[in-house]
């Protein structure tokens, strides 16, 4: 490679690297969020299945997000 575009080709690759570990980092976080609501909504589950008590005070965001979602797709298909 000519030695003048060598700055150039290593200045591209170091921005491609900081991109991509941001997006990286950005996907893990919103995977961590998911698995985070997925485990509530699977304890909400749980308890309506247990119990005939009301989704638990702490329970109710995340069920009421899945709800919103959940009428939204009906809405749409």
């Amino acid at each position: 490679m000519d030695g003048t575009l060598r700055p150039l080709v290593d200045e591209l690759s170091r921005i491609t690297g900081e991109v991509e570990t941001e997006r990286a980092a950005a996907d893990r976080a919103v995977i961590e969020h998911l698995q985070h609501e997925v485990a509530a909504l699977r304890r909400a589950v749980a308890h309506l299945r247990i119990s005939h008590q009301p989704v638990p005070e702490s329970l109710r965001p995340v069920v009421a997000r899945a709800m919103v979602e959940a009428a939204g797709l009906a809405e749409a298909g």
